[in-house]
């Protein structure tokens, strides 16, 4: 995989979008793992409907029940586990 994007801020929505477009018109193969109250940028349709073009989208448990409560997720939940899966399968990591 070539980029595993970490999101922890709510903000990074607008960063995201075009960043995830990019990625996609050049073939790039990465996954994106929402943490903190980052999970509140899933609330952003233009990013969740990009999110299919991920190998793996994943947000934290802990942190979508603390931020999002019993809202329906838009991704996998997963764990810390799950991130540090994708980090030892990723060239490079970005964190937003």
């Amino acid at each position: 995989m070539d980029l595993l994007i970490d999101v922890s801020t709510p903000d990074a929505a607008p960063v995201l979008v075009p960043l995830l477009q990019a990625l996609h018109r050049r073939g790039s193969e990465w996954a994106i793992f929402f943490t903190n109250d980052g999970v509140k940028a899933l609330s952003d349709p233009q990013l969740a409907g990009l999110l299919h073009l991920a190998e793996q989208a994943v947000a934290c448990e802990f942190s979508w029940e603390r931020h999002m409560g019993h809202a329906p997720c838009p991704v996998t939940i997963g764990s810390q586990t799950n991130h540090s899966m994708l980090a030892a399968n990723a060239a490079r990591i970005i964190g937003l």
